[in-house]
């Protein structure tokens, strides 16, 4: 689960520049923005893979894994967005 968030997220924010055409202050807010959800989107992903090798617990880890899976969901979000 954790290999398809980071493909996901690679594909997600990787290369593609949506602000073209605009001003050079916005273009510089929306690449920023961006910016930030690849970093608050990895960031999550790196916290919930520590927290499934840590955490022992059946249910927790169950839990974990739909944490993960709806982040995978959101990824396909911001991906079908770009196109």
């Amino acid at each position: 689960m954790v290999v398809v968030n980071l493909i996901l997220a690679h594909f997600a924010f990787g290369g593609y520049s949506p602000s073209v055409g605009g001003d050079a202050a916005g273009n510089a807010m929306s690449t920023a923005f961006e910016k930030l959800f690849m970093i608050a989107a990895l960031g999550l992903l790196g916290l919930l893979s520590v927290l499934f090798l840590l955490i022992r617990r059946q249910g927790f880890r169950i839990g974990l894994i739909v944490v993960l899976a709806l982040n995978s969901f959101l990824l396909l979000t911001i991906l079908s967005l770009q196109f």
